[in-house]
């Protein structure tokens, strides 16, 4: 599985279009009234992808977790080369606990869906997310007020 593919499969396609061009998932979990598909690398070793679709079976957000050797694996190349028409604002995950503080981030083009998560000791990407702008923007919200801020745990 690549980018490229990821890349070409458009938000609000059936689930279908997903099977066709991804084959079946590796697993499927019900999430607040979503449902998403995981995909796993070849090996089955680590995630490599995931799409939610909606109750009528809709893509409404991608998902491309990159591997050490792409060059997508660096956050400096997805937003300086891959993307750089793009117009990222950066996002800091706040301190959502006492004793807790995240070396997470998001670079969010608000305007387009996109998304890239990273960690900002690293300079690695963690995810490249495509959603539509009104769920980006409410994501955005839910990290500055540690909202459903599970993924700034790490």
């Amino acid at each position: 599985m690549s980018i490229q593919q990821i890349e070409q499969l458009p938000l609000g396609v059936e689930s279908e279009s997903v099977v066709k061009m991804m084959g079946p998932p590796d697993e499927k979990r019900e999430v607040g009234g979503e449902t998403i598909w995981i995909y796993d690398t070849s090996d089955r070793t680590m995630q490599r992808a995931s799409f939610s679709l909606d109750q009528k079976r809709k893509l409404v957000s991608k998902t491309f977790i990159p591997i050490e050797s792409e060059p997508e694996s660096k956050v400096d190349f997805v937003v300086k080369n891959k993307y750089y028409q793009y117009e990222f604002g950066v996002v800091d995950f706040p301190q959502c606990g006492m004793d807790y503080v995240s070396s997470r981030a998001l670079y969010a083009d608000v305007g387009s869906g996109l998304s890239v998560l990273y960690n900002k000791e690293s300079n690695e990407t963690e995810a490249i997310g495509w959603m539509s702008p009104a769920q980006l923007r409410q994501d955005i919200e839910d990290i500055k007020s540690c909202r459903n801020n599970a993924r700034a745990k790490k």
